[in-house]
């Protein structure tokens, strides 16, 4: 699992800001979610954790 991947992951859950929940799910998700709410803790708000 590169970088790349975690940056792809990433941008799927910016986007979904603006259409719908994200359900993040395993680490790389997680992982990709935890540099996001490092950023900016607002940035997950629409994203339930499973």
């Amino acid at each position: 699992m590169g970088g790349a991947r975690f940056a792809a992951i990433a941008g799927t859950i910016i986007a979904a800001r603006t259409q719908v929940a994200a359900v993040l799910e395993g680490f790389p998700a997680t992982a990709a979610a935890a540099v996001l709410y490092r950023a900016n803790p607002a940035a997950l708000d629409h994203c339930p954790l499973a």
